[in-house]
């Protein structure tokens, strides 16, 4: 039996965790899209649905992000709480901006629909390869100038490199 390796970024996966994943991430994002669609529709929109509505995306952008960065076996460090912070980041501006301007306005490639297809995409093929395959060491690190990292490995690269477009992306309006 593989262990889940408790709460650290590191360490195998079930085969078919990655899988689940991407199914129950891929469902919640189309729930997530119809239900304000369906309460526009149908007269029932409110303020406080809208405030629950953005308190349960907001719990969801930090789990996923936790489960992204066990499934990509980053590691505890200095990138995987700059990648959460980066996440929230993103998603607090988008809130303030949708509360001050009375709309959300995405740019035209957005962490929303085009970054969840990527993450189920990358979940996918995690599940093919198995997560292991993202801790693979690929260069030197020692250019990031953070103690705790010597080497980098995909999985860490590939969350350098969401933290850039996460930021970039909510500045880029």
């Amino acid at each position: 039996m593989i262990s889940l390796s408790g709460a650290y970024f590191t360490g195998p996966l079930p085969a078919a965790l990655p899988f689940v994943h991407a199914l129950t991430y891929f469902l919640y994002r189309m729930l997530d899209e119809m239900d304000g669609k369906q309460a526009r529709r149908t007269g029932n929109s409110s303020p406080l649905g809208m405030l629950f509505d953005h308190g349960c995306d907001c719990i969801a952008v930090g789990l996923q992000n936790i489960m992204l960065q066990k499934t990509c076996c980053t590691g505890e460090n200095a990138i995987s709480l700059v990648s959460l912070i980066s996440n929230y980041m993103c998603f607090h501006l988008a809130t303030l901006e949708e509360y001050y301007l009375g709309t959300l306005k995405l740019p035209i490639f957005n962490g929303v629909s085009d970054g969840s297809l990527a993450i189920i995409s990358m979940l996918i093929v995690t599940g093919c390869v198995g997560n292991t395959w993202w801790a693979e060491e690929v260069c030197d690190g020692t250019w990031l100038r953070i103690p705790s990292i010597t080497v980098l490995n995909r999985g860490q690269i590939v969350n350098i490199g969401v933290m850039f477009g996460a930021v970039l992306g909510s500045t880029m309006r």
